[in-house]
């Protein structure tokens, strides 16, 4: 009787641990890195589709409305070229 309880005792230890590793790996499937250098990317973009959308010319300050639109990114998703290049969004 002792042995069956040991046994019993054993499996859901076991069933445990592949219910957590099965949640981390599903979390890990949803992951995201995002780093500084994405979301200059995105600032491009939009700079390029505010100028394809006639809303800016190619010779309007697209440099500094580049670094607002990625200063705004980053704000939001807490983002520091010197302290914090990258996060991991879920």
């Amino acid at each position: 009787m002792n042995q069956l309880k040991v046994k019993i005792a054993q499996l859901e230890k076991d069933r445990a641990k592949l219910l957590k590793e099965n949640r981390e790996l599903n979390q890990n499937k949803h992951q995201r890195t995002i780093s500084y250098d994405d979301t200059r990317d995105v600032a491009i973009r939009c700079v390029d589709e505010l100028i394809d959308l006639k809303i800016i010319s190619e010779n309007d300050h697209n440099f500094e409305i580049q670094d607002l639109i990625q200063d705004q990114i980053n704000k939001v998703l807490d983002l520091d070229i010197d302290n914090k290049f990258k996060i991991n969004i879920i």
